[in-house]
């Protein structure tokens, strides 16, 4: 690999980290504080990549093509997002090994929980939760630039 793919690679991944760092910081605070979308966008936004805040369902409208790109499943990697019907996350496989919040523990397969959102409903805020508790996915996005 030339010498320019592994310094974009490097500087690549420690966006990727810096997302997930800041988006980590966030786990905890209350959903009538900070919502799916405004936890996206204030974890990118802390790591230095700004977007214009918009409501979940205007972000393949708003943001694709902008500051996203759409990519597949298997193209999928840490810190991109994942698009539900009316929801977001932030893609972070590895995050219950890292974090181990109050919601990771006692998981059959903590391997599962590998998304990052704001949640409603008993009040959960930003905490880890697996695919599935927020539906199908209906895209998956990157940055532009990674």
């Amino acid at each position: 690999m030339p010498d320019s793919d592994q310094s974009q690679d490097a500087q690549t991944g420690s966006a990727r980290a810096s997302i997930l760092k800041q988006a980590r910081l966030l786990i905890g605070t209350s959903y009538d504080k900070l919502d799916c979308s405004h936890m996206v966008w204030t974890a990118y936004k802390n790591a230095g990549y700004e977007f214009p805040y918009t409501s979940t369902s205007a972000y393949p409208a708003v943001l694709v093509g902008t500051y996203f790109v759409e990519i597949t499943e298997a193209e999928l990697k840490p810190g991109d997002l994942i698009l539900y019907s009316g929801h977001v996350g932030i893609y972070d496989p590895d995050g219950c090994s890292i974090v181990n919040t109050a919601q990771c523990q006692g998981q059959k397969d903590a391997s599962e929980m590998r998304v990052l959102s704001a949640r409603s409903g008993k009040n959960l805020g930003t905490e880890y939760g697996r695919s599935s508790w927020f539906g199908t996915p209906k895209k998956y996005l990157k940055w532009k630039s990674f």
